[in-house]
């Protein structure tokens, strides 16, 4: 049993279609834009990945991600890229601050939290789509055993699984990948014409020093994880699991069955933001 492989592009547009999807920002660096404003274009720069101290963009989760995912990709990731980690709360489209340490600190929502989402293709693409299932290295999987374990609580007939989740047997496998960007003309030339509120008031925060847009990412869309308990299961706990069920958790969805081999399993099915690059602009 696997995650579902097939419309990894409606996916991801139902997820940035739902409002309930709130998404905060985070630090990255302080900018500065050089040169003028001219014709009435918008300056916009990368932000450098060079230009931050920070010990988690050179960690061996940092390496150990990277290498998983352009194995996926079958390509190299992207210039400038920042490592998130497993971040299921900071995605393409928010604006993010320097401000605070370890980059997690929400100044603004997310563009798609404006009336531009009902025109998501006007400005947002996908650039690559992979099915990826590779087994994802030691190094990784207490963040992974994290999420599980936020996942099963959402249930509460589950949530005692993941006090017993035994991590020396256990077996990680990430699912689908998404590569995406902003259209950032577009994006400049809609905020420009707008006299929409939630745009204006966008167009503000994206303006302010310090502040900057995370416009290309690299998802991943879910993961499954298969493992051992640390003790036997009563006949009521086996019952539960006997058949596969199914419950919502923040973002997305969650399955667990038990296997014929007297193993767990869990499919986490929400969208993770691993490595994003940031544009600071100049004249808005």
């Amino acid at each position: 049993m696997t995650l579902q492989s097939t419309s990894l592009h409606s996916s991801i547009f139902r997820f940035l279609d739902k409002k309930s999807y709130v998404l905060p920002v985070i630090i990255v660096v302080l900018f500065s834009c050089k040169g003028e404003v001219k014709k009435g274009k918008i300056d916009y720069k990368v932000v450098e990945k060079a230009s931050v101290n920070d010990s988690t963009q050179t960690s061996q989760k940092a390496i150990k991600w990277k290498s998983l995912l352009e194995e996926c990709m079958h390509k190299p990731l992207f210039q400038d890229a920042f490592f998130l980690g497993l971040e299921d709360s900071i995605h393409i489209g928010s604006i993010n601050n320097r401000l605070e340490t370890n980059v997690n600190k929400r100044v603004s929502v997310s563009i798609f939290d404006t009336t531009i989402n009902k025109n998501i293709g006007a400005i947002f693409n996908v650039d690559g789509q992979f099915n990826c299932y590779s087994t994802v290295d030691t190094v990784l999987k207490d963040d992974f055993v994290f999420e599980i374990r936020n996942a099963l609580k959402t249930a509460s007939e589950f949530a005692f699984i993941g006090d017993i989740v035994d991590t020396t047997h256990l077996n990680i496998k990430v699912a689908n990948i998404s590569e995406n960007n902003l259209y950032l003309d577009n994006l400049i030339t809609i905020l420009q014409k707008s006299e929409d509120s939630s745009l204006l008031k966008y167009r503000k925060i994206l303006s302010e020093s310090g502040n900057a847009l995370l416009a290309r990412s690299v998802m991943v869309l879910g993961f499954s994880a298969e493992f051992l308990i640390t003790r036997d299961l009563t006949q009521v706990e086996l019952n539960q699991l006997k058949n596969e069920s199914a419950f919502a958790v923040d973002n997305g969805n969650c399955r667990i069955r038990i296997m014929e081999n007297g193993y767990l399993q869990v499919l986490v099915e929400k969208p993770y933001t691993i490595f994003g690059q940031f544009y600071s602009f100049d004249g808005l």
